[in-house]
């Protein structure tokens, strides 16, 4: 998962041409476009670091919600919810 700071994938997301002459981060850009486009549609005011650590964060939240979509993780979402709904009923 992306999100440390300074994270060369995002600097590359936001700033193509420094990952040119770097074949494996220069795909890495390409997974995070939706990253690319929340972070162009709603941190136009920033700029520099700011829009840097705004960018890291859109990331991590998208591979969050991308790893929901895994069978493995989609099948504990469910467990925990079920159990929450049969703790709760047993409570009433």
């Amino acid at each position: 998962m992306c999100g440390h700071s300074q994270c060369g994938a995002m600097k590359g997301l936001l700033q193509p041409k420094i990952v040119e002459t770097l074949p494996a981060m220069k795909s890495r850009p390409q997974n995070a476009e939706t990253t690319k486009r929340i972070v162009f549609y709603h941190y136009k005011h920033l700029e520099g670091y700011g829009l840097l650590i705004a960018t890291i964060e859109e990331n991590v939240l998208m591979q969050i919600e991308h790893l929901k979509t895994h069978p493995a993780v989609m099948n504990l979402i469910l467990v925990y919810f079920l159990n929450q709904k049969i703790l709760r009923a047993s409570l009433l």
